[in-house]
Parts: C-alpha cells; structure tokens; sequence
C-alpha cells in the first residue's frame, strides 16, 4: 500500500495493494511524501493437502551421504494488510496513525440537545428533518462552550461536527 500525504499529515491519496512495479521508484523520483506500506507474510504454518486434509512434508537428500529424511513443509496461509481509511488516518513523525476522535457528549431531553465537549474552532452542521427532502441545515463554528438546541418539534436531526485537523469528524443522528 502507497499513503501519500502533506506536510501535516493529511492523506490525501491510497494505492492499496498490489502495487505496480516502479511505482514507488517514481514516486521518490518525483520527490512525493509517500509511506510505502507493502503487505507482511503471516507467520509460516505446517502445509496442509486441500484434498486429504494431511500435512505435507518435504523429502530432504543429504548430499554427501544421500540419506533421506522429512522435515515439515512450511508455507504462510497469507498475508496482512495495513488497514487506513482518508477519514480516519493520518501521518505523525513517518508513522501512520488513526486520527484521535473528540471527546463529545450529546445529551438530550424533551426540549433541549446538550452537546459538550465540541473544539473551539469547529464546524457544525444541524440538519433538521435529515430524513426528508425539506431538510433544513444550520451551520455555525464552535466556541469551545456548550451549544444547546431547543426543540421545538419532533422530527429527526443529522449533527455533524468537523472540529479542526488532526480531529476526526463526529456524526450523530438524533430523534427528538
């Protein structure tokens, strides 16, 4: 896997594997900010025979003697994968990273939504009626104080918060 990101760690391209050959070559050719993440073997396991469902061995001459004997055959079942997401990673110090999540409390009672925790600096978005196309939506930037929503009608809200980067976005749907 190829993660190309900025001077802030923001990834803004994923080339999941297999990657081509001579992409990585070019990419530090042309003085990309790349982390080169290439899938690892798993740990080798005794060889199983799909048909018998017995283990394999393989048949081992000593050359100066011509003895024979049998040593397990030994294969990896697979590889692992680097899991990242664009919404979720990120890069700090060449490593990648899941981005930390704000710590948001949402609480609500018949009149009101109580929403703490929100990062000064923070979009939010309310989308009132977020299941309909009469969707009405809101928008104002967080102060780092509570933000408090009266409720004047049922109905179901969309609140997306975007608080600023590293932080990764909050997504709430609510019925009030």
């Amino acid at each position: 896997m190829i993660i190309e990101y900025d001077k802030k760690g923001r990834i803004f391209h994923i080339m999941r594997d297999p990657v081509p050959p001579g992409v990585v070559q070019a990419m530090e050719e042309n003085g990309a900010t790349f982390l080169n993440l290439p899938p690892i073997p798993l740990p080798e396991e005794h060889a199983i025979d799909p048909d018998t469902g017995e283990e394999l061995f393989e048949e081992i001459v000593d050359e100066e003697t011509g003895e024979k004997h049998y040593e397990p055959l030994m294969e990896s079942p697979g590889m692992t994968y680097t899991e990242c997401e664009l919404s979720t990673h990120y890069v700090v110090d060449g490593e990648l990273a899941e981005r930390p999540s704000p710590s948001v409390d949402f609480e609500q009672d018949e009149s009101e939504i109580r929403i703490s925790g929100v990062p000064a600096g923070s979009a939010v978005a309310i989308v009132l009626e977020a299941d309909s196309e009469l969707q009405d939506t809101q928008t104002f930037e967080a102060d780092g104080e509570l933000i408090t929503i009266e409720i004047d009608e049922p109905g179901k809200l969309r609140i997306v918060i975007r608080p600023p980067w590293p932080l990764q976005e909050v997504r709430r749907e609510i019925e009030a």
